[in-house]
């Protein structure tokens, strides 16, 4: 298992982008959607299944699975 400092969403995390879900097709592309249409940046990311805490049933997916980020949209010039 990977050091915690080696997981993506740490980082994504410290510059602003909170966890939202772990999903796949066809209620992925929708989550991201309805998340872009509230005025959110939106970051995909593959799902480490070595990572995280549910073993067995994310490794099943063969990659399907995505976690998803948000957080605000930047107001540059504002």
């Amino acid at each position: 298992m990977a050091d915690a400092e080696d997981f993506p969403g740490d980082r994504l995390e410290r510059e602003g982008w909170l966890r939202r879900s772990i999903l796949a097709e066809p209620r992925l592309g929708e989550v991201v959607a309805m998340y872009e249409e509230l005025g959110l940046e939106v970051k995909v990311v593959d799902l480490d299944p070595s990572l995280e805490v549910c073993g067995e049933c994310v490794k099943d997916q063969d990659g399907a699975l995505k976690t998803v980020y948000t957080k605000g949209k930047s107001r540059e010039g504002v």
